[in-house]
């Protein structure tokens, strides 16, 4: 759709020539990825402030991770779009969808290709993360600033496993992240699935 298109250019002036030409601001592909994600995601600031003033659905969630528009932008660091969307009250502390995956090591090809599981294979829960993890995860510092400043729960815990935020940034890499998380009152004891809290990580990390 052309709107789609536009929305990932971060053209204001197409999205809104589409808009005056009746293209629903709410509109969804077939896998629930509103125009406004798409825009978050490319963060054109003109853009986003656009469809939300046109009445597109902030809070909307695509249908294969189940994210949200601020999770797109904050995955791409976005932080203008982020400030926008939480002025618009985006859920900050919405979390994307829980799928169980199985480790590689579990799954082997059969003789005629098939892919085939070991007896005693696992399932690994993995998702359930906020706007500020996938952030955080990505080493997007002003996103993470962009949503501490806005209210997210610098605290919250990924649905999967349990990881905290300041987690999340320090095995990843990110120490800068994890100094503003602790600056804002970051819990350092936070344990994830493990019972390990984000020291060992900084211990992993060196």
């Amino acid at each position: 759709l052309p709107i789609v298109m536009a929305a990932k250019n971060g053209s204001a002036p197409m999205v809104e020539l589409l808009l005056n030409a009746g293209t629903d601001p709410a509109y969804a592909d077939l896998n629930g990825t509103t125009t406004l994600m798409y825009a978050a995601a490319s963060g054109n600031p003109e853009t986003v402030t656009l469809l939300v003033e046109r009445g597109a659905t902030v809070n909307a969630r695509d249908t294969t991770n189940q994210q949200t528009a601020i999770m797109f932008a904050a995955a791409m660091g976005r932080s203008e779009a982020i400030r926008i969307l939480a002025a618009a009250s985006a859920d900050l502390n919405a979390a994307s969808r829980v799928t169980e995956v199985i480790k590689s090591q579990d799954r082997f090809l059969s003789d005629d290709g098939q892919i085939l599981l070991k007896e005693n294979h696992k399932k690994i829960p993995m998702g359930g993360m906020t706007a500020l993890h996938f952030a955080a995860r990505q080493g997007h510092l002003e996103a993470v600033r962009a949503l501490v400043e806005s209210g997210a729960n610098i605290d919250q815990v990924s649905m999967a496993s349990r990881t905290s935020v300041l987690t999340s940034a320090i095995i990843n890499g990110h120490l800068d992240i994890g100094d503003l998380l602790l600056d804002a009152g970051a819990n350092p004891n936070q344990p994830d699935a493990d019972g390990q809290s984000p020291l060992y990580a900084v211990i992993d990390a060196k």
